[in-house]
């Protein structure tokens, strides 16, 4: 049994999320790979994009494998079709419509950085695809919480802080693995005591 059960059931219900990209501009460049962790149950999807508008070095630390995206790649609208189902079983936040006053639920999402850059790309895919994105509009953020738990660490980089904390982060930039890093950064910079 954990000594922060109130901290488990709050991250137990949290979806923890992370995008790869084929840049750094979310008006430009487009989501290649979508990973996520909730409630035990993972979810990773790889998307299909234009490699021409593409920039070379974002693939090279985004884990691009062309042979991979190949056979794995589905069509972007596919792809947010997915992960909103995904993500049905995580609604557990209620808001309301402004226009209708009617209540409906969205999911919590958390990420390292995502604030600032997953969030970005998320919203611009969803609304290229005409589609609701199912999340509150704030994601909670592990870089924000480390910026303020460990404010003298030389660098608040997901690689450095799981290096820091002793957390294999398997795949660094890929989506998945950076998702599931993220849940157990977030455990640690939650429960640690000193």
């Amino acid at each position: 049994m954990s000594d922060h059960p109130e901290i488990e059931e709050m991250l137990r219900d949290m979806v923890f999320l992370d995008v790869e990209t084929s840049g750094r501009l979310d008006w430009k460049h487009e989501v290649i790979q979508i990973g996520a962790v909730a409630g035990g149950k993972e979810f990773e999807v790889k998307l299909r994009f234009d490699t021409g508008k593409a920039e070379r070095e974002a693939l090279e630390v985004n884990c691009y494998d062309e042979d991979a995206w190949e056979e794995e790649a589905v069509e972007p609208a596919e792809a947010v079709a997915l992960f909103s189902e995904f993500l049905e079983e995580f609604k557990f936040v209620e808001k309301k419509s402004k226009k209708s006053g009617k209540p409906y639920m969205v999911a919590r999402a958390a990420g390292h950085n995502a604030e600032s850059f997953d969030k970005g790309f998320l919203l611009a895919l969803y609304r290229k695809h005409d589609a609701f994105f199912p999340c509150e509009f704030k994601i909670w953020d592990t870089m924000q919480l480390a910026m303020w738990s460990l404010p003298w660490a030389e660098s608040h980089r997901l690689e450095d802080l799981c290096e820091y904390y002793g957390i294999d982060i398997g795949g660094a930039h890929d989506a998945l693995a950076d998702a599931v890093a993220t849940r157990r950064l977030a455990w640690r910079l939650m429960t640690d005591e000193g």
